[in-house]
Formats: C-alpha cells, sequence, structure tokens
C-alpha cells in the first residue's frame, strides 16, 4: 500500500543544519473509514498510479488521485486498545478481535 506524501529538504538560515520534512495527504473518508469514525484519511495510492505520483512535476497531473480509496478494495477489524500504549510491542496487537467492519 502506497500513501500520497509531499517531502521538503531545505537549510534553516540561523544554523545550516539540513532540514528533511515530510507530510502524508488526505482526503475525505470513504465508508470503511467513516465506519471507524475518522473524518479524513490518507490518500492509498493504486500500484498502477504510483509511478504517476512520483514522476508528476506539477499538482494538475496528479489532482485526479486525490480521492478516497475504493470501498470495495479495502475492509478493516477492530484490534486490541493496547495498540494505543507505546509500552505494548507484540504481534498481537494486530491480530482481529471481532468481525469485519463490512461484511464479505
Amino acid at each position: 500500500m502506497a500513501l500520497a506524501g509531499i517531502w521538503d529538504e531545505w537549510a534553516n538560515k540561523e544554523t545550516g543544519e539540513i532540514i528533511h520534512s515530510f507530510s502524508r495527504i488526505t482526503t475525505t473518508p470513504n465508508n470503511v473509514i467513516q465506519q471507524i469514525g475518522h473524518h479524513r484519511s490518507p490518500v492509498i495510492l493504486h500500484e498502477s498510479d504510483e509511478r504517476k505520483w512520483l514522476e508528476a512535476e506539477h499538482l494538475n497531473q496528479i489532482t485526479d488521485l486525490l480521492e478516497p480509496y475504493t470501498d470495495d478494495e479495502m475492509n478493516a477489524y477492530p484490534i486490541s486498545k493496547r495498540i494505543k500504549s507505546p509500552r505494548e510491542n507484540d504481534i498481537d496487537l494486530l491480530q482481529p478481535i471481532g468481525e469485519p467492519i463490512l461484511p464479505k
């Protein structure tokens, strides 16, 4: 899965330090993300669009990609609330503890 983002590199004029920055691009949520209760979602790129995103020289070449990901190509399921703790770090955190949000 590839998420759309932008990056930049610039020099701090006071210290000369090179700063690397990155931001993920978000859009409105699709039905799956709305069911989770989020009001925005990262722009998820289809594999066929990844190169187009990376090679674009102008924003108008990629604005059509800034749409919610297709509902029928994703799903979600509940996982342990332990995921919120930075002290927790085991694979069981990612195991489903309930049914998928959208029935198959």
